[in-house]
């Protein structure tokens, strides 16, 4: 899990490097000039979209203690609201090897417990600090969290992932 983390971090380290380098494209340049395959290449890499959503699954008695972590932490953050979660009830399934630690001692069959599924969108810079929030209110020893790249519903001018819609077009 440690390694997953650290891969995570770097690539959000790079992730927000490219984005400060496309960001102030036009300083680099005189700079670029010089190399003009690798100009090119910055020039046609549009800037990443912010915004990812993190999935976490967690027993029903933990999930308000671990929405409250998220919300905390920067999570479900999107314009002007904050606290922004999808929830949904499902049924985990683990089986605890040798040498496990698990919630519930199932010495060593396959165990069922009914789960909330929460999603929250955030910024791609928040995931760090979002990350340790979870992993310090989890009940789980280990805690697995998914991570989806977003992208703008309706091109680049969308805004957080949702487009305005046009003229005619009412949901």
């Amino acid at each position: 899990m440690a390694i997953l983390t650290q891969l995570l971090l770097v690539s959000v380290a790079l992730a927000a490097l490219y984005a400060s380098f496309v960001h102030n494209r036009d300083k680099y340049e005189k700079t670029l000039a010089i190399l003009p395959d690798f100009s090119k290449l910055f020039k046609q890499a549009p800037a990443p979209y912010p915004y990812v959503k993190l999935v976490v699954s967690v027993p029903d008695r933990q999930s308000e203690t671990v929405r409250r972590a998220i919300a905390r932490a920067g999570g479900g953050v999107v314009g002007q609201y904050t606290w922004r979660s999808f929830s949904s009830q499902g049924i985990g399934r683990y089986k605890p090897e040798h040498g496990a630690n698990p919630m519930v001692d199932t010495e060593e069959a396959v165990e069922t417990i009914e789960q909330e599924r929460i999603e929250v969108t955030c910024l791609r810079h928040d995931v760090p600090q979002i990350l340790a929030a979870i992993k310090e209110v989890h009940p789980y020893e280990e805690t697995l969290v998914d991570i989806y790249q977003l992208e703008p519903a309706h091109g680049p001018e969308a805004a957080h992932g949702h487009a305005e819609p046009e003229h005619g077009d009412h949901h």
